[in-house]
């Protein structure tokens, strides 16, 4: 079985209009997927509100549990 490493993180994009959008993408398999986009301003303190609550959104993502166990899951309970 291969296993599937992947990245998160934040990425600022600038639109045509001039304003930026804050998104959270990953990063599978050489492809970028927008997870969720948190909000759209041309105002900095705007956008760096957006950042920190895109933070916030991503220390939620990593803390949800997988559906599927893991190899390292399987290695516990055998030495349990």
């Amino acid at each position: 079985m291969r296993s599937v490493i992947f990245f998160i993180f934040i990425r600022e994009k600038k639109n045509s209009s001039g304003s930026v959008s804050v998104q959270i993408i990953s990063k599978a398999l050489g492809r970028y997927k927008v997870v969720k986009t948190i909000g759209c301003s041309a105002e900095r303190y705007k956008i760096e509100g957006f950042k920190k609550l895109a933070e916030q959104e991503i220390e939620r993502l990593r803390k949800q549990t997988s559906l599927f166990q893991s190899d390292t899951d399987n290695l516990v309970e055998e030495a349990l």
